[in-house]
């Protein structure tokens, strides 16, 4: 494992002269608590094109905020991608549960390894584990060229988790070209590349939700909250005394509109609804009050929300939230970098794409041999 740390989050490419097969094309896994998603680009002459897409579900309780309970049901899912479709090589999500992100500064002249040994030392103040128990990446950000120490963003996971996530892909018999988080892949699918502003991605999950914000395609804090789609689905259950399936499909056709007509509804999804929208409020006002990317970097104040993941497609949420922030909320495009809907129309309708964005995120890193 030790040797394989600079592969396991987004900068492998970048810092290892890869040979040919790490090259072709690859699949995005997002592999969730409920399902597998996957999403697999393909670059034409007409264009950036959905190659596959698809997902497997899970059998209950194989994979439990975030760790892995049952993982031969977890690799016979993805080994099914591997027999039928052919998918070998993928880039695999891992869940922001057990992230940990934090920024400190580094000499600017110090070597690579020389700049990790130093990070070491701040892994204990920032990570309640050993660090013999974390694998970490970091990633130098923007500072001006006469400074002596420059600032990094440190990106640390557990050992433990990082370990049950690649034996799980080879069981499967797929290649793993990298791994990162949910929340790292979000913004490389929803933030426009061309951007630098500062913004905040809320994806909104089946059994959680993420926070994160990021300058331009930096992400530089991440968080996750316990407001899910599930949430939503068991508020509207409980109400109107229906099956869970019901209760979704109610979810969608209803949601959170605010009429004459669905009020009582309205009323019995807004203590779930209201609690998301107070942890975006807590971690805005923190970002806006102390939350710089680095240390003694002036901050940039958060331009837009962007909502993502499958619970944030329920009508009336952007609207409420457009209402009740003071900060531009706007379904997310996870389609921004992939290609203009004037040129192609994807086969993922945009409602259930945004089911699909840590998927396409990850699938980015092949398209463009980003980081």
């Amino acid at each position: 494992m030790r040797a394989m740390h600079h592969s396991l989050f987004y900068s492998f490419v970048r810092a290892v002269p890869p040979p040919k097969f790490l090259t072709m094309p690859a699949a995005g896994l997002d592999i969730s608590d409920d399902a597998v998603k996957f999403v697999a680009l393909a670059a034409t002459p007409r264009g950036n094109r959905v190659r596959l897409f698809g997902r497997r579900k899970l059998p209950e309780g194989a994979v439990q905020k975030g760790a892995i309970k049952k993982p031969e049901a977890v690799s016979a899912c993805i080994r099914t991608l591997h027999s039928e479709l052919g998918i070998q090589f993928v880039h695999a999500s891992l869940p922001e549960e057990h992230s940990y992100l934090f920024h400190t500064e580094v000499e600017a002249k110090h070597s690579y390894e020389e700049k990790r040994v130093a990070i070491e030392f701040h892994l204990k103040e920032n990570v309640p584990l050993s660090p013999e128990e974390v694998v970490f990446d970091f990633e130098e950000l923007p500072a001006p060229p006469a400074r002596r120490m420059v600032p990094v963003a440190v990106y640390a996971y557990p050992r433990a988790i990082i370990e049950q996530y690649l034996e799980v892909l080879r069981a499967a018999a797929v290649t793993p070209l990298s791994l990162e988080t949910e929340g790292r892949a979000n913004v490389r699918a929803i933030v426009p590349y061309t951007s630098d502003a500062a913004v905040m991605l809320v994806d909104v999950g089946k059994h959680g939700s993420i926070i994160s914000i990021a300058e331009g395609q930096r992400l530089v804090f991440t968080t996750s909250v316990e407001v899910s789609g599930t949430m939503f689905t068991k508020a509207i259950q409980r109400f109107l005394q229906i099956s869970f399936e019901e209760a979704e499909r109610v979810k969608a056709e209803r949601g959170f509109i605010k009429s004459d007509e669905n009020n009582e509804l309205f009323e019995a999804l807004l203590g779930s609804v209201s609690n998301l929208r107070d942890g975006i409020t807590k971690h805005l006002t923190y970002w806006q009050m102390h939350g710089t990317a680095a240390p003694r970097k002036q901050h940039r104040d958060i331009q837009t929300i962007y909502l993502c993941g499958g619970g944030a497609s329920m009508p009336g949420l952007q609207e409420y939230l457009t209402a009740t922030l003071n900060v531009a909320v706007e379904m997310g495009n996870p389609w921004v970098n992939v290609a203009s809907f004037e040129e192609y129309l994807p086969p993922i309708l945009r409602r259930d794409a945004l089911r699909y964005t840590t998927a396409l995120g990850l699938g980015l890193r092949s398209l463009h041999h980003v980081p």
